[in-house]
């Protein structure tokens, strides 16, 4: 755990790869991922938005909320 971590403040430190976790807006369960990375800054900024949610809770839209939420950053 603890390397995972440490690997994931590496690439936030420089601005390489985002992980954020897509939490049950009412009981707080972990649901899934969204991942921003390959991120171009300059005149013309770019990245990969990519997500993963736990299986036994696709089909609920709570991919489609958690990239629109992510597009917002």
């Amino acid at each position: 755990f603890l390397e995972t971590l440490h690997q994931q403040q590496h690439e936030i430190k420089n601005d390489q790869r985002y992980t954020l976790g897509i939490f049950h807006k009412e009981i707080g369960t972990l649901l899934g991922y969204v991942f921003i990375q390959d991120i171009i800054r300059g005149e013309k900024t770019s990245a990969v938005l990519d997500f993963r949610i736990i299986n036994i809770y696709w089909k609920n839209g709570f991919a489609k909320e958690a990239v629109n939420e992510a597009m917002k950053l």
